[in-house]
């Protein structure tokens, strides 16, 4: 029975402990067992740690793998109408929370404007649009704009001091 490298005391084998979850790379298991075929007392033995905690940190993970493939392609083809409600959702809320007065005190903004940002990035890739250079452009834009004289004397430019 292993034993606790600080304190000397017997460490209980039955199940994953945390110096066992410590131990191993998870995603190196699920390397082995997915492209290299291996059987999970070999996974174990690669590791060295008992093949139940090879077991019990992979289960979850093959569970996700194991998604019924058309119903995954059924995803994949909607997932960019489904980013739009969803975007769709999260302004409305944002707008929701903005117009009561009692539900502004309480608004989470932040995270709601992180959500939309996100998702608006997200149908920007998917539409083959660039994102790194959004804040760039609207730095552009505002200087432009900032320079560009108002009002009815447009051949006037210089500040008025």
């Amino acid at each position: 029975m292993p034993r606790n490298p600080k304190n000397g005391v017997r460490l209980k084998t039955g199940g994953l402990n945390a110096i066992q979850r410590r131990k191993w790379d998870i995603g190196k298991a699920l390397t082995l067992r997915l492209s290299n075929k291996l059987s999970y007392q070999q996974i174990a033995d690669v590791m060295e740690v008992p093949k139940q905690a090879i077991t019990k940190g992979l289960a979850p993970l093959l569970d996700l793998l194991n998604i019924d493939p058309q119903l995954l392609q059924g995803f994949r083809n909607e997932e960019s109408n489904l980013n739009d409600a969803v975007r769709m959702l999260a302004m409305q809320a944002m707008g929701e929370q903005l117009s009561d007065p009692k539900r502004r005190r309480k608004l989470d903004i932040l995270r709601i404007n992180a959500l939309y940002g996100t998702l608006f990035d997200k149908q920007r890739l998917a539409r083959g649009e660039s994102t790194a250079n959004i804040h760039q452009l609207t730095s552009i834009i505002s200087a432009a704009h900032k320079d560009k004289p108002h009002g009815d004397d447009a051949t006037d430019t210089q500040p008025k001091g």
